[in-house]
C-alpha cells in the first residue's frame, strides 16, 4: 500500500436549511456531489439533521448491542448474506456485525430487537428506529441528485420504490501490535454506502492510479457551527467546545463549517475579490503599511505567481473606506 500520495476526500456540506430541489443552493450541492462522484466514487458529507442526544443515544444502545454474551448474539441468523451476526476473534483483526434490514420499518426493527432481548428493548428499538429513518432520508437525497446529475428525472419515483436499505453495525477492537493492519480491500455491491465512522478515521480509498496504490484520507478535522442553539453553557457548546480544543491540540487548526453568510452574500465576495485584483499592478502597489504583510505582495516569477494584500480589521468603516479609496479613487462603495 503507497502512501506517499495521501489525498482528502472531498467535503460537502448538507447542513442547509434551503437545500431544496429546484432552488440555487440544491443545484450548487448537487454540482459537487456529481463531481465528487464522478472523481472519487466518494465524499464525506457533514450534515446536522440527527439531534446530539439522539446520536448519543444511538452509540449508546450500539454499545449495548455488542455487550450482549456471545452465545444470544449467535441467535441473529438470516439467509441473505452479511444480515447474520458475524464475529472474527482472530488476531490481529477482532471484528463483529450485524445486519438489520431496513430497521426504519417497525417490524424488522422489532423482530431483531425480540432475537437479542427477548424480554424486549424499547429503547433500543425506538433509537435505531428514528437513527436509521433519518439517515435513510438523507441517503435518498443523494440518490436523487445523482439522477438529476444524469439526467433520469422521470426514472425517479421508479427508482425510489424499487429500492430497500439495509443497515449494519460493526465493531473493530484495537489490534494489541504496533504494525498496521488492514481488513481486506473491496468494493461494495450496493448502489450507496454511508459510513459514520465515530470519529475513527480509519478509511482508506482507493486511487484511480492503480490496484496497488491506497491512500488514507487524513482530512482535517470538520467541526460544524452551523447549529442555531449554539451558546455557551449549553450542551452543544460544550460539544463543540472539547471538538475544537482537541483540534487545536492534535492538528493546530481545523475546518469550520459555518452557514451565517447567505449565498448571495459569498458570491458577491468573491467577485470583489476578483475585482480588486483585476486592478493594474500599478494601482495595487499603491497599497503600502508599515505593518509587515500588509502591503501588496505580489511575485510572478514561475512556479509561484502569487498576490496578496492586508487589510487591517476591514469591519471597521475608516479602515475599509481609506484602502477602498486607495484603490478606487472614485469610491467603490459595493467593495465597502
Amino acid at each position: 500500500m503507497s502512501q506517499e500520495t495521501p489525498f482528502q476526500l472531498p467535503i460537502i456540506d448538507f447542513c442547509k436549511s434551503d437545500l431544496k430541489p429546484g432552488t440555487s443552493e440544491w443545484d450548487l450541492v448537487k454540482s459537487r456531489v456529481w463531481k465528487a462522484i464522478s472523481e472519487h466514487g466518494c465524499f464525506k458529507a457533514l450534515l446536522d439533521k440527527i439531534p446530539l442526544h439522539v446520536e448519543k443515544s444511538f452509540l449508546g444502545e450500539v454499545k449495548e448491542l455488542f455487550d450482549i454474551p456471545l452465545q444470544t448474539k449467535r441467535q441473529h441468523v438470516s439467509e441473505i448474506p452479511f444480515y447474520s451476526y458475524f464475529g472474527k476473534s482472530t488476531p490481529p483483526l477482532q471484528y463483529e456485525s450485524f445486519g438489520i434490514e431496513d430497521p426504519s420499518i417497525f417490524d424488522n426493527c422489532n423482530n431483531f430487537t425480540n432475537v437479542l432481548w427477548p424480554h424486549g428493548n424499547p429503547d433500543f428499538r425506538k433509537s435505531v428506529k428514528y437513527f436509521t429513518a433519518q439517515v435513510s432520508q438523507f441517503e435518498k437525497l443523494i440518490r436523487r441528485m445523482i439522477l438529476e446529475s444524469m439526467g433520469l428525472d422521470n426514472y425517479m419515483d421508479e427508482h425510489m420504490s424499487s429500492t430497500s436499505c439495509v443497515l449494519r453495525v460493526m465493531k473493530y477492537q484495537a489490534p494489541q501490535i504496533t504494525e498496521p493492519t488492514y481488513t481486506k480491500h473491496h468494493t461494495d455491491k450496493n448502489l450507496i454506502t454511508i459510513l459514520y465512522q465515530n470519529q475513527v478515521d480509519g478509511l482508506e480509498v482507493q486511487t484511480k492510479h492503480g490496484m496497488d496504490e491506497w491512500s488514507i484520507a487524513p482530512a482535517l478535522p470538520s467541526i460544524d457551527f452551523c447549529k442555531s442553539d449554539l451558546k455557551p453553557g449549553t450542551s452543544e457548546w460544550d460539544l463543540v467546545k472539547s471538538r475544537v480544543w482537541k483540534a487545536i491540540s492534535e492538528h493546530g487548526c481545523f475546518k469550520a463549517l459555518l452557514d451565517k453568510i447567505p449565498l448571495h452574500v459569498e458570491k458577491s465576495f468573491l467577485g470583489e475579490v476578483k475585482e480588486l485584483f483585476d486592478i493594474p499592478l500599478q494601482t495595487k502597489r499603491q497599497h503600502v503599511s508599515e505593518i509587515p504583510f500588509y502591503s501588496y505582495f505580489g511575485k510572478s516569477t514561475p512556479p509561484l505567481q502569487y498576490e496578496s494584500f492586508g487589510i487591517e480589521d476591514p469591519s471597521i468603516f475608516d479602515n475599509c473606506n481609506n484602502f477602498t479609496n486607495v484603490l478606487w479613487p472614485h469610491g467603490n462603495p459595493d467593495f465597502r
